[in-house]
């Protein structure tokens, strides 16, 4: 089931990506992507739509994978998920 994320906004020159489990290669994520180099947080505004409830940790719902960690970042006041790397895949859209 696809959850629609109310905190979203779209951005300028930003690019679709997909966060695809390492484990079992199931869509978690749809995410704007800012800049290049590799996904190390992803921001909360920025995710369009999950499969996952984006409560606390960013887990798999098949294989119950942890991706990345729950984290607030205070210049900027806002949440963020740090991603652990070797856990996830990414697929520009």
């Amino acid at each position: 089931m696809k959850y629609q994320n109310k905190q979203y906004k779209k951005t300028k020159n930003t690019f679709d990506m997909i966060v695809i489990c390492g484990v079992c290669k199931y869509d978690i994520l749809n995410y704007e992507k800012l800049g290049k180099g590799n996904l190390l947080r992803a921001h909360v505004s920025r995710i369009k739509e999950s499969n996952t409830l984006l409560l606390d940790d960013l887990k798999c719902p098949k294989c119950e994978n942890i991706l990345g960690h729950l984290i607030y970042i205070k210049e900027k006041d806002s949440y963020a998920y740090k991603m652990i790397r070797s856990k996830y895949n990414t697929k520009i859209w």
